[in-house]
């Protein structure tokens, strides 16, 4: 009788758990779509999708997660349907026009083109896709993106009645032509020369032109709106308060510089190489740019093989770990005056990739930034303020913000006009 039971209850579990886990079958359907048309979601299309997350957060999907990928799955279906009912397409051409942007930062990134090989293993690597598969979610998002911003923003907008005066259209133009002036000698261009300049750069004439900004900053004024409004200068001093540690200068030095990088196997001969250059250029400021000149303008190739020259800044709170004690302790020493080392060519330094010969032309301390303070010089932003740098980071952070909450609503309105049924019991394998 006792055995009868246990072996009652372990049918019992065995029903429980196929309840629970259904055999995987990548062809079951674990949902439908009917908005334009009824097209379903497979468990095998799921199935990719929740690979490729795993692999990037290096762990196994809960169920909460594989219904959300389902979720997002059914979501973009939805206004890739909404795109193809507006004929909305995607051509090769704006594909492969993406595909060279990536290509190209990767080969500012690397210091050369990658090869199609290269660029597939990056992408694989990068993504966990196989590069049609990358090439296929790409033509959705670009189609997704444009059935946003050609179709369903002019409309919400439309809806919303925003309206853009003159004075916004003209400080619009006004930054325009402060941008022309910087190429014309610093003078304003005449209001022939900025239509010229607008008809070659845009191909349109200059009320088309006009036409054109309105529409943009009703957008930017209904997105922002979205997500919050203007950041007020009370937004900006909270900002400022609340996070004082990242609102405030490095200390940092910034210098002219030789490199001769090394590995294991050719130390011995950048070491050679590099005695040569401290022995001619000797304490000489006037040495030193000589031979900076010649290997930052590649001017005499063959006497100066795998030298490097450049400007660079170098931040107090990780010179150390990447540089290395010695070349440290010279651009940031313990004692002395602060313009200890300036303008003065140092010693040979063996940092632990390459050797250097410094130039410091300027060292500044760290210090805390107020809101009048400008940005410091080493994040390369020009003259803005601390004030003006929080007011933008708030403003693309609310802009950010603002499109989230459009493509909910965009996703929202899709959700209610279309059917949509799902298969829970085919989501666990």
């Amino acid at each position: 009788m006792q055995n009868k039971r246990f072996l009652m209850f372990l049918v019992f579990c065995v029903l429980i758990a196929g309840a629970g886990f259904a055999q995987y079958n990548g062809k079951a359907v674990v949902a439908t779509i009917q908005y334009n048309t009824t097209e379903p979601v497979t468990a095998e299309q799921l199935r990719t999708q929740i690979e490729i997350l795993e692999k990037q957060a290096g762990k196994t999907a809960t169920v909460q997660e594989r219904q959300q990928v389902l979720d997002g799955i059914i979501d973009q279906k939805l206004v890739i349907q909404a795109a193809t009912r507006e004929k909305i397409t995607i051509s090769e051409t704006e594909i492969n026009q993406q595909m060279q942007v990536i290509r190209q930062q990767m080969a500012q990134s690397a210091g050369r083109q990658p090869t199609d090989a290269e660029f597939a293993a990056a992408i694989k690597q990068q993504t966990g896709m196989d590069m049609n598969v990358y090439r296929d979610q790409m033509r959705q998002q670009m189609l997704i993106n444009k059935y946003m911003t050609q179709k369903y923003l002019p409309q919400a907008v439309s809806r919303a009645n925003v309206t853009v005066s003159d004075n916004e259209i003209n400080e619009q133009i006004q930054a325009l032509k402060d941008q022309q002036a910087a190429s014309l000698g610093g003078r304003q261009p005449t209001d022939a020369e900025f239509a010229a300049a607008v008809k070659q750069q845009t191909g349109m004439e200059l009320a088309v032109f006009r036409t054109q900004i309105r529409t943009q900053i009703a957008q930017q004024k209904y997105v922002l709106n979205l997500g919050g409004g203007t950041p007020t200068d009370d937004d900006i001093s909270t900002a400022h308060r609340a996070n004082p540690s990242a609102f405030r200068q490095d200390g940092y030095v910034q210098g002219n510089y030789i490199r001769i990088p090394f590995t294991v196997a050719t130390k011995t001969t950048a070491k050679d190489t590099a005695d040569k250059l401290i022995k001619q250029i000797g304490s000489s400021g006037e040495e030193f740019l000589f031979h900076f000149t010649q290997i930052k303008n590649n001017i005499a190739p063959q006497n100066y093989q795998n030298c490097l020259a450049g400007t660079d800044y170098f931040l107090q709170s990780i010179t150390l770990q990447r540089m290395g004690k010695e070349f440290f302790d010279i651009v940031f020493p313990s004692t002395g005056p602060d313009n200890q080392g300036i303008r003065k060519v140092s010693k040979l330094i063996e940092t632990p990739q390459e050797y250097v010969i410094f130039y410091i032309l300027r060292r500044e301390k760290g210090r805390d930034l107020n809101l009048n303070d400008s940005v410091p010089e080493y994040l390369g932003m020009g003259s803005m303020s601390v004030k003006e740098y929080i007011r933008s980071v708030l403003l693309q952070e609310r802009m950010n913000a603002g499109s989230t909450v459009l493509s909910n609503n965009l996703v929202s309105e899709l959700r209610k006009a279309a059917t949509i049924k799902t298969f829970p019991q085919y989501i666990n394998w």
